[in-house]
């Protein structure tokens, strides 16, 4: 019946575990008749398009979710796991002419998972640093050290002006964004 079985089709009728579908065929074909005393109309109207097939083979498994009919973990795993939707942008970090450690690290970046004491007092690490690498040290952070610091400033003015990339501070999302458009 697709992908639901019979017995979930017609869930009132007493159910025997040894009805077998053999039951209800008559020299190759469908026993109508036997079908109509037991299961409703509709049923049985599209059990009638159901080709039966060469009688004289085994039963089988046939597993549906590949296309030679065996069963698979790789489609079991697809069929019961929830997907995220597909991000554009990871998809263009993760490009075969891109080294992998840029993409890991671009990666890591979009995901806010570098080791700077915003990520790490999630850990319980509770040092504070400061970043003293500009004239006004503030707390070690993705933001400020990667896009408010005086040293990004200037890197990535330098790169994007030739470039035709007009640079804004804003989030670090966003900077990447602009870079990748």
């Amino acid at each position: 019946m697709g992908k639901v079985p019979l017995e979930a089709a017609v869930p009132q009728t007493t159910k025997s575990t040894k009805t077998l579908v053999k039951h209800f065929m008559v020299s190759g074909k469908w026993n109508l008749e036997k079908l109509q005393k037991t299961l409703p109309d509709h049923l049985v109207k599209h059990i009638e398009t159901i080709d039966i097939g060469r009688q004289n083979l085994q039963d089988q498994v046939y597993w549906d979710l590949t296309d030679n009919g065996k069963y698979n973990n790789k489609s079991a795993w697809q069929q019961i796991r929830s997907c995220k939707p597909k991000n554009h942008f990871l998809h263009k970090v993760w490009h075969n002419s891109i080294p992998f450690k840029f993409s890991f690290l671009t990666w890591r970046l979009w995901q806010g998972k570098l080791p700077f004491d915003e990520v790490t007092t999630k850990f319980g690490n509770q040092a504070v640093s400061r970043y003293n690498c500009c004239r006004n040290p503030d707390a070690e952070s993705m933001l400020h050290v990667l896009v408010k610091d005086e040293a990004a400033n200037f890197i990535f003015k330098l790169f994007s002006g030739p470039l035709g990339i007009k640079y804004h501070q804003g989030t670090i999302r966003s900077l990447i964004n602009s870079w990748w458009q």
